[in-house]
């Protein structure tokens, strides 16, 4: 009886989760598809910065969606000044309403990066103020906000703050902070570095995204005003819940506010990325593929360059991606263009690109694993073309590693390996197809092998 009472609750109330204009719209939305949704959005004034009388989505890409109350959040404002306290818009998508939430102190510099994001089990939504207090949270429930802790740098950091579930901490990276990224230690309270050697070439504005299907964050670190010279926004980082770096392929993707947005298709897990040249990309981190996308039917970003700003939240019961966005004309002012969209990915689509960063002139590396398929050994040969930091690491089909073969300092030459078909507890895994990644220096390579029983 106990069963059937639970399955009449799921009959009841999972139609009523998603009554909305969002459901409505992804409801008979097709993959590879963009559909504007029908709702009662507000004034492009809505979106302004009330002292600057510019956009609060200018530099920045992510709002939140919470599936509890079906609400989309996201915070920000423009070079607000000290007595601007920026917007916190709150969407609520079962009864189509927008509100404009009272929202704590700011600072003088007031652009959102990647600095919102979210911990649904608790209920408890953030927001990084780096020209304020630091760490905020917000209490859904209760709606209350309050400080959680202070500033991992005293710099003015434009980067990235995400909660990450499954390594139970609050990650951060500032790119005005060279060479690590930061975790918030709940018991002392205090942010604490790690990473140490990622980052030697940061530049500014980076953005970074949880990935809540394949458990992982998407980090680069940005191209505007580069530090030293270079253009690492061409860069992007895989981060693990064991809080294990490794870079992915090299793209020729600027990945950087504001000339970028980094999102996640929470069906697939493929990473999206837009760019201001009109560009869309996704990469599948399992096989550390890129591809170029059909380009949107909507305007993400316009080609003009008249200003078009986007913020975007993946809603993964419904398996789209949702964006807000606010346009403006230099020729006539905000005007009253204010859209929200929805895309449906197809990870089939699109075209396979080839690595063709600044890196991939230097001579390359290689790997190779033989037999295979494999049983119970495989032997994995890596030939270096100079002296690098190796990694190699064992991933399974989902993207999470299993055992990590080797690290270190590397002669140039070929290096021999073996994998025993365990994880790093020497469990024995299961038949099927696996992945070996490679990185050494700025580059990156993997080889799929096969292991049978």
């Amino acid at each position: 009886m106990k069963k059937y009472r639970s399955l009449l609750y799921v009959l009841l109330c999972a139609p009523a989760l998603f009554a909305s204009v969002i459901s409505d719209a992804a409801a008979s939305l097709q993959p590879g598809k963009w559909v504007q949704v029908n709702t009662n959005f507000p004034h492009t004034r809505f979106f302004m910065d009330s002292v600057s009388g510019s956009g609060i989505f200018n530099y920045s890409d992510d709002a939140v969606w919470y599936p509890d109350s079906q609400w989309m959040m996201f915070t920000g404002s423009d070079h607000g000044g000290l007595v601007n306290p920026g917007s916190f818009i709150v969407y609520k998508a079962n009864t189509d309403t927008w509100e404009k939430r009272a929202r704590g102190t700011r600072g003088d510099f007031s652009h959102a990066y990647s600095f919102n994001t979210i911990n649904a089990k608790r209920g408890i939504y953030y927001h990084y103020d780096h020209s304020g207090p630091g760490l905020l949270k917000y209490d859904i429930k209760t709606d209350k906000w309050d400080t959680v802790c202070g500033k991992y740098s005293n710099t003015t950091p434009t980067g990235m703050v995400e909660w990450f579930p499954e390594a139970n901490k609050m990650i951060a990276f500032g790119s005005d902070i060279r060479g690590c990224m930061f975790y918030l230690d709940t018991a002392t309270n205090k942010w604490v570095s790690f990473g140490s050697g990622i980052a030697a070439e940061v530049a500014y504005h980076g953005l970074g995204r949880y990935n809540s299907t394949k458990k992982v964050i998407m980090f680069g670190f940005g191209s505007m005003w580069s530090m030293n010279g270079d253009s690492p926004g061409y860069k992007t980082y895989i981060l693990d819940s064991n809080l294990t770096i490794r870079q992915t392929s090299i793209c020729s993707i600027f990945v950087a506010h504001p000339r970028a947005i980094l999102t996640y298709d929470p069906s697939s897990g493929d990473f999206l990325i837009f760019d201001r040249n009109n560009g869309f990309y996704s990469y599948d981190m399992v096989n550390d593929l890129w591809k170029k996308l059909p380009t949107p039917t909507v305007p993400i970003f316009d080609a003009d360059r008249s200003p078009i700003y986007t913020v975007s939240a993946p809603i993964p019961e419904l398996g789209v991606v949702a964006f807000w966005q606010v346009r403006s004309s230099s020729a006539s002012g905000w005007a009253a263009t204010s859209h929200m969209y929805l895309y449906k990915h197809n990870p089939n689509s699109g075209t396979a690109i080839e690595s063709n960063g600044p890196d991939s002139k230097t001579s390359s590396i290689d790997i190779t694993a033989k037999p295979n398929p494999f049983n119970p050994v495989c032997n994995v040969n890596v030939t270096l073309p100079s002296k690098s930091n190796l990694l190699l690491n064992v991933y399974n089909s989902n993207g999470k590693i299993i055992r990590e073969i080797t690290s270190g300092t590397y002669a140039k030459g070929t290096h021999s390996f073996t994998w025993k078909g365990v994880d790093a507890l020497n469990n024995k895994m299961a038949t099927g197809l696996y992945v070996l990644h490679l990185t050494a220096g700025n580059q990156t390579k993997t080889v799929k092998v096969m292991l049978t029983k």
